[in-house]
């Protein structure tokens, strides 16, 4: 199942208005759980968790279960995939090492790859290091030799046999067009450089370092207990199988309690142990139109009223997530959804937005 594609559906809701007001003088509280649970009621996911920030108060809102088999109750400490919001961890990992001085976002990436699996190039433009963290290197969005079954188990010489016979769609640089490929080889170039693996890099820079505890890259580190069923529809699915050529395009777990700490951090650089690498990630590198630009791995946006926005959302085959937030305001958004959305999830986040910023 492919990881999936957003920020049109963000460019036909959150950049052209705000929601109605509601007639019902209600808590914001009340305001969020009505829209939550409305999907729910719906029929269209199990459950949903919601974490908020507002000027420095976090609040968690809980809904529907975990499974649907065993009736249990989702908590903050409840494991999900986060799927593509992987990508922001992986702008962030590489926005550390370009500050380190170990490449610049102009190298061209091949330096940094073995001889077999070097990215082609179109037009005599090599692929450089902002190309696949911002989605302008012109590869496909995915290998067209994918398993339907495990797409994302796929070996290094899988991807060496299908970068040399790819031929790019565009001219590295001239046109963002989404790309797991790009961000799961901007992960694997890293650890090849570094004679590591993309999850060791995570957790030692990013979750140890922000006390993200909880969160996770290899399977084998599910926990027993309190971990979210996925569903595709009404059928439970297992958690996506993701190899290392694309682990940083989209295979962290983690759960709201981790994802509500990096939100803060994000909200709050100034105060972040990452401050300036996560400053570097949210700094823009391409125009997509006049409302969405994207930094390292984030799309970052105005809405209706021209505040500045930075958001991304992620989707597996059994769940689904956003995050989206505001720093001059000081708030933010994480919804985890445990089944495949088309944009549910997003939907959420926007309208719980607008209204802590109401």
């Amino acid at each position: 199942m492919k990881l999936k594609k957003y920020f049109l559906i963000i460019g036909l809701s959150i950049f052209i208005g705000g929601c109605q007001k509601d007639p019902i003088l209600d808590s914001i509280d009340q305001k969020i759980e009505r829209v939550a649970k409305k999907y729910i009621i719906h029929g269209r996911t199990p459950g949903v968790i919601v974490g908020t920030i507002k000027n420095g108060e976090t609040k968690i809102y809980s809904y529907g279960v975990a499974d649907l088999k065993t009736g249990a109750l989702i908590d903050e400490y409840t494991i999900f995939e986060i799927g593509s919001i992987t990508k922001t961890f992986t702008g962030l990992l590489a926005a550390e090492f370009v500050l380190e001085g170990r490449f610049t976002l102009q190298d061209t990436v091949n330096k940094f790859l073995p001889t077999s699996l070097q990215l082609p190039s179109k037009n005599n433009n090599p692929i450089r290091w902002v190309h696949i963290l911002n989605h302008t290197s012109g590869l496909d969005r995915e290998p067209d030799d994918l398993d339907a079954n495990e797409p994302f188990n796929y070996s290094e010489s899988q991807m060496a046999a299908y970068l040399n016979r790819v031929n790019l769609l565009t001219t590295p640089g001239q046109q963002v067009l989404y790309s797991n490929s790009g961000m799961g080889l901007a992960g694997y170039s890293i650890s090849k450089m570094t004679d590591s693996t993309y999850a060791s890099l995570i957790d030692a820079r990013i979750f140890s370092k922000l006390n993200m505890t909880y969160s996770f890259c290899n399977n084998q580190e599910k926990p027993l207990t309190n971990t979210a069923q996925g569903y595709y529809g009404n059928k439970p699915v297992d958690y996506f199988i993701m190899s290392d050529v694309f682990a940083g395009a989209g295979v962290i777990k983690s759960n709201m309690h981790d994802m509500l700490i990096y939100l803060d951090n994000l909200i709050n650089p100034e105060v972040s142990v990452l401050k300036d690498a996560i400053n570097l990630s949210l700094t823009s590198t391409v125009q997509i139109d006049e409302s969405v630009n994207i930094g390292l791995g984030w799309f970052l946006g105005k809405t209706g009223n021209q505040q500045d926005i930075v958001f991304h959302d992620g989707g597996t085959k059994g769940f689904s997530s956003f995050i989206i937030f505001n720093k001059d305001k000081k708030t933010g958004v994480v919804v985890l959804v445990n089944s495949f959305c088309i944009s549910e999830q997003v939907l959420i986040g926007q309208e719980i937005m607008q209204i802590l910023n109401e």
